[in-house]
């Protein structure tokens, strides 16, 4: 039966449904709501196929690559450490003795000096960045404790120095790096010493030998091997200074080819 309204005749209405798949379709391609599935989905060529083997070749060359990569940046990597306005390893500065002279030196003096803006540090990390750090002294002027050790370090070192020479001894101490307490009776480490040395004659100035970057550097022992030499009276301060004794000889020469 047709309705009528006041602008006339009502026609019908019916639902639209859609056609139904075709047999052998996929009934999801036209699933209210989604997008239309693609059959066109490209398939890893077999092994045996030359197509698979290309891509198992590009994949091996992609994964070596990576690992060059890798070992580079690792082999690049740097611990980051406290720098100064003078490189440690200057250019035109000989970092070992002479290894076939003769000499006949007897030590004048020994002048001890730091040169301007090193960085001290009371901070008791593992690890302070800093150009000077010294614990083996009571609280006080370390760069005033750290020149005694020198001193008393060449002193001893060159006492047998009974030469026909007479000539004073440069030093010039660019880094004192020693433990803190924390490091010490924890996991040791370095104590880093670097330094410069020079060689005048005593009555001329002249300069003899360098001057020429020496290492330093010594074990430091921590933890329980530190309590014990520590006890038995060769603490820190005691082995730097008998280091940098066999330090001086060594250099030096005493009459000593080196």
């Amino acid at each position: 039966m047709t309705k009528r309204s006041e602008f006339g005749p009502i026609a019908p209405t019916r639902a639209v449904i859609p056609p139904r798949q075709q047999r052998g379709g996929d009934p999801r391609r036209h699933r209210a709501g989604t997008a239309p599935i693609r059959d066109e989905i490209p398939t890893p060529a077999s092994e045996g196929s030359a197509a698979g083997q290309g891509v198992t070749v590009m994949f091996f060359k992609r994964l070596a690559a990576l690992g060059l990569l890798a070992l580079t940046i690792s082999g690049c990597a740097v611990v980051d450490t406290p720098t100064r306005a003078a490189s440690l390893q200057t250019p035109g500065l000989a970092t070992t003795a002479p290894q076939t002279e003769i000499r006949d030196y007897r030590i004048e003096d020994i002048n001890v000096r730091f040169p301007e803006g090193l960085r001290i540090s009371e901070a008791n990390s593992f690890y302070p960045l800093a150009d000077i750090v010294w614990r083996g002294d009571p609280y006080g002027d370390r760069l005033e404790q750290i020149q005694a050790i020198f001193v008393e370090a060449f002193e001893q070192g060159t006492a047998e120095a009974d030469g026909a020479q007479r000539v004073d001894v440069d030093i010039l101490v660019k880094r004192f790096h020693s433990l803190t307490e924390r490091t010490r009776y924890s996991v040791g480490g370095t104590h880093s010493i670097k330094f410069e040395m020079t060689v005048r004659d005593a009555a001329t100035g002249e300069v003899l030998e360098g001057p020429r970057m020496i290492d330093g550097d010594l074990v430091g022992l921590g933890g329980q091997a530190a309590i014990a030499a520590e006890r038995e009276g060769r603490g820190q301060k005691w082995r730097i200074i008998q280091h940098l004794s066999m330090l001086a000889e060594r250099q030096l020469g005493l009459d000593q080819p080196v």
